[in-house]
């Protein structure tokens, strides 16, 4: 799996390195973006929303018909971190 988040690090780069680590995750679950069903985005400050989405949308793709469920709140994050998702996805068909 990716390497943890920098809870130094600004908003940007934190979501980018979320991204990153939930891509791992889904791979090592047997799954990937296009079976994500649900997704609850955690910002420490939900003034991140707008760009939270700007990484989002080309991240997931151009198709909002494909776009799992998704919700964004704000609450208070500890040790550092300003971003926070938790997910469900449907593994792929085993053949």
């Amino acid at each position: 799996m990716a390497n943890a988040t920098q809870p130094d690090a600004d908003f940007d780069t934190q979501v980018v390195q979320t991204l990153a680590m939930l891509d791992a995750a889904l791979q090592e679950a047997g799954a990937n973006r296009t079976r994500m069903l649900s997704v609850q985005v955690i910002l420490a400050d939900i003034q991140h929303k707008a760009a939270f989405d700007a990484q989002w949308t080309p991240w997931i793709g151009p198709d909002p018909q494909a776009w799992p469920q998704r919700a964004c709140f704000a609450s208070a994050l500890s040790g550092g971190l300003l971003v926070e998702l938790i997910v469900v996805a449907a593994r792929q068909p085993l053949t």
